[in-house]
Order: C-alpha cells, then sequence, then structure tokens
C-alpha cells in the first residue's frame, strides 16, 4: 500500500511541531514578556515635543522578536492636534535585546487646558507574549489661563 506524499509531509509537519512543543515545555522555557512604560510630559508652547515609551522585553530572548503598536485617543485626540496622527508601526528585538523605545510627536498650544491622555499600544507579538500592552502619555498643561479686567 502506497501512502501519498502530501500525507507524508503533514504528519512530519505535525510530529516535528508536537516533539518541538513537549522539548519546550520540557524543558520549562516560556516565551519572553513584552511590557511598555507611560510617558508624562509638557506639550510646550509651539512646535512638537517628544514622548518617549519604553518597551521591555524580558528576559532577552536567542530569537528576533517583533510586535506591532499604535497611538488611540483618549481625552488627548490625534484630531484635534493633540499629537501626530498615523503614528505607529512594528518594533524588532533582535537575538540579545532587551529594550526599545516609542516615540510619538505632541504638538504644542497656548490653550489653558487640563491634563490629556493618550495610549500607545502593542499587538500582535511573534516569539512574545504581552504582559501590559498599553502605555499612558500624560500632556501635562502648561498654559496658563489669564483672568480678563472687567
Amino acid at each position: 500500500m502506497k501512502i501519498p506524499s502530501r500525507f507524508l509531509f503533514v504528519f512530519c509537519c505535525v510530529c516535528l511541531f508536537l516533539f518541538e512543543f513537549a522539548s519546550l515545555l520540557l524543558s520549562g522555557q516560556t516565551l519572553p514578556k513584552l511590557t511598555i512604560k507611560d510617558a508624562a510630559g509638557f506639550e510646550g508652547d509651539k512646535g512638537t515635543t517628544p514622548f518617549v515609551f519604553s518597551v521591555i522585553l524580558t528576559p532577552a530572548s536567542t530569537q528576533i522578536v517583533t510586535v506591532r503598536w499604535g497611538t488611540n485617543n483618549r481625552t488627548a485626540t490625534a484630531p484635534s492636534g493633540d499629537f501626530a496622527m498615523g503614528s505607529g508601526g512594528t518594533l524588532t528585538f533582535n537575538p540579545g535585546e532587551s529594550s526599545k523605545t516609542i516615540t510619538v510627536l505632541v504638538n504644542g498650544d497656548l490653550q489653558p487646558e487640563p491634563d490629556e491622555e493618550f495610549s500607545v499600544n502593542l499587538s500582535e507579538p511573534v516569539n512574545a507574549t504581552i504582559r501590559d500592552m498599553s502605555g499612558i502619555g500624560t500632556i501635562k498643561n502648561d498654559d496658563v489661563q489669564t483672568k480678563k479686567k472687567i
């Protein structure tokens, strides 16, 4: 009886996967974890101010690790001009690397307002898991409201 080559290929792939999975379980190894730190600062009166978010991988991996990131509105919104629209991308950790940074540009203004927040979210990790998926960016008010004389 001849076994189709396609079946043998699939069977070998499944066996290899199960072997690798069993080896991982028996060795006690787990995937490294990604964490993003919060960032805070003053927006300034004009131009842009960089808000830097640190992304930490623990422990460092022997494999390439990638994770996608993007910004989300909270009380600060990109459409109103609080921070740069369309911020997002992919971070790549090469073997042995344990930290990367994400920079989001915050737009300065002269308008007195309460402190505002936006978030930077991690998603779709490869060769890692996400422990903390959201870093909060706090834009602190640095504008003074003047009182009008009557």
